[in-house]
């Protein structure tokens, strides 16, 4: 949530909405002792260079029908170190650690009419991490220092999964709780339990599976199994179904309608055909769709492992779940407006009011010498892509620009829901 508002109550959402806004962008750095304590935020903001300064992206999905994990994208960021601030051992950390230091990215917008009050700000907390000392690099000639962030949810992903935290007739919600709530994870985000909250809650059948494993395979697995995603808000894990609501969080206007569009760009509009399955191998077992739905869409195999259940029914229960989700395409698109901030967040529904329109800029007629190879070109179109407004669109994916202050979500339909 917004961490300030203007004294007239605007939002992130109502503010990108002017014809003129003035950025606000703040980095931090929490730095970490000897003893792995950390200190206060710093604002380092004047030594960024704006330059280098890049995207932040975040997805609950990948591109091969991976379910349910959060991917969050590292940021790379580029310091001037002229008065000798970010060396090892000296400035910022001097007797401190650069790895896992912590990085904190504050950005929003100023009040126009009085952008000198700091307490005219709305802004969001839109990125928390922590350095990767491996990625960094010092150009002691160019006086610049270039680091690399990762943020929090990485951690998941660069340890091991706990033997002891899984055992058979646990429920997935206490075996996702017990694989989370680990110091490496709690020193940077907060595990409760009241905040796992599986779709499809059955319990582990045999234990062995996890052992061994690393913990994002043990936790994609669970996701999986329950037909649930991961997600952090603000410092928090939240597990929860895919489609916990319908609720409309916010509405887009694009070109052709009678009100002023607040979409820059509509692009990669896709039928959703590339995530279609309609065959699964669940455990050496097979599930297949309505012989109906497999000659519309053809026949596609998808083979996932969850070998922790081994209970027929839930097994099927499982694919049913998993084969009634990807067995049919729903649309996917890219839509892209200024800055927005946390207003939108994932799995959040939007809906897009995009008329459309076509205009020939020089429609083609008989023998007018419009040839390829007469130095002129064909004639084209200018339009825009016609998207329904009852139809909801659930956030996949959010993305970040830092340099053009823009905002793209990418989206897959979520049928009719106004």
């Amino acid at each position: 949530m917004p961490l300030l508002l203007f004294s007239g109550g605007k939002s992130t959402a109502d503010h990108a909405k002017l014809g003129a806004q003035i950025k606000y962008l703040k980095i931090y750095l929490s730095t970490r002792n000897l003893n792995e304590s950390y200190n206060d935020f710093q604002d380092i903001s004047r030594f960024v260079l704006d330059t280098n300064l890049g995207k932040f992206s975040k997805t609950v999905e990948g591109d091969d029908f991976d379910i349910g994990f959060l991917r969050a994208a590292n940021i790379r960021i580029s310091l001037d170190n002229g008065e000798g601030r970010f060396f090892y051992n000296r400035g910022f950390f001097e007797n401190k650690f650069i790895d896992r230091s912590r990085i904190k990215i504050v950005a929003g917008f100023r009040d126009i009419e009085d952008p000198t009050d700091e307490n005219e700000i709305v802004s969001d907390v839109i990125f928390e991490g922590f350095i990767d000392d491996r990625a960094t690099k010092i150009d002691e000639r160019q006086g610049v220092v270039q680091i690399q962030a990762l943020s929090y949810s990485d951690i998941i992903s660069r340890i091991r999964t706990d033997p002891g935290a899984v055992t058979n007739g646990q429920t997935f919600k206490v075996a996702l709780f017990n694989l989370l709530n680990t110091r490496e994870i709690t020193q940077f985000l907060n595990v409760a339990l009241e905040n796992i909250n599986p779709q499809i809650n059955n319990t582990i059948d045999d234990f062995e599976f996890f052992v061994g494993k690393q913990l994002k395979s043990s936790i994609n697995a669970l996701l999986l199994a329950s037909n649930s995603v991961l997600k952090v808000q603000g410092s928090d894990i939240v597990i929860s179904g895919r489609a916990t609501s319908n609720a409309v969080r916010h509405s887009f206007t694009g070109r052709g309608g009678n009100s002023p569009a607040t979409i820059i760009e509509i692009k990669e509009y896709n039928s959703g055909m590339q995530r279609v399955f309609t065959q699964l191998t669940l455990n050496e077992t097979e599930f297949e769709a309505d012989n109906k739905v497999i000659r519309r869409y053809g026949a596609s195999r998808k083979q996932i492992d969850i070998g922790f259940v081994t209970n027929s029914t839930t097994i099927s229960q499982i694919a049913a779940n998993i084969l009634g989700e990807f067995q049919t395409p729903k649309a996917e698109v890219e839509v892209t407006t200024v800055y927005m901030g946390d207003e939108v967040d994932l799995l959040d529904i939007i809906t897009i009011n995009s008329r459309g329109f076509l205009t020939e800029l020089d429609p083609p007629r008989y023998n007018t010498g419009l040839l390829y190879d007469g130095g002129r070109r064909y004639a084209g179109r200018i339009g825009a892509t016609r998207i329904d407004p009852r139809e909801g669109w659930r956030v996949l994916g959010i993305t970040h620009d830092f340099k053009t202050f823009r905002t793209t979500f990418k989206l897959r339909s979520a049928g009719i829901v106004a």
